[in-house]
């Protein structure tokens, strides 16, 4: 026998909806349709403290050459900061990584994969970053640089 009324037992039961549903941000929806090039070069966030370049090669050559590992470590404690940067030799190689491995698990630590975009142009003219005297921006929509000696 049910000793609480159906809404009283309501009342004590939790929401099982995903703290997405409730994030006052919008959802990471980063795809290479928007931006004007596809990309080699892919981000790896989350990982323990264990992992190690060898590791990385081993999980992530499947899916293609690697060109490029980058751990960046913490100096004082001897470990690596929780991220780290594969370049692939094709961008075919680095969306099929993203593809399999983004939410994967590693070391116990379920993983975040995504693709490495550089900052666009128009994004860097808002900021001021164009407005100094090293360089232009051409016709073209693209930036020279002029280095002095």
């Amino acid at each position: 026998m049910n000793v609480f009324s159906d809404t009283e037992s309501n009342q004590h039961s939790r929401s099982r909806v995903s703290s997405e549903e409730h994030s006052i941000w919008p959802a990471r929806q980063d795809t290479p349709e928007d931006h004007q090039f596809r990309s080699s070069k892919i981000i790896i966030e989350k990982l323990t403290k264990n992992v190690t370049v060898a590791h990385l090669k081993e999980v992530f050559e499947p899916f293609g050459e690697i060109q490029f590992v980058d751990l960046p470590e913490n100096g004082q404690f001897d470990t690596n900061k929780g991220v780290a940067y594969i370049l692939y030799n094709s961008t075919e190689s680095a969306e099929a990584a993203v593809a399999y491995m983004d939410e994967a698990q590693i070391d116990g630590s379920i993983i975040q994969v995504s693709l490495v975009y550089p900052k666009p142009i128009h994004d860097m003219e808002d900021t001021g970053a164009l407005n100094d005297d090293r360089g232009e921006l051409s016709k073209e929509g693209k930036f020279h640089i002029t280095i002095t000696t």
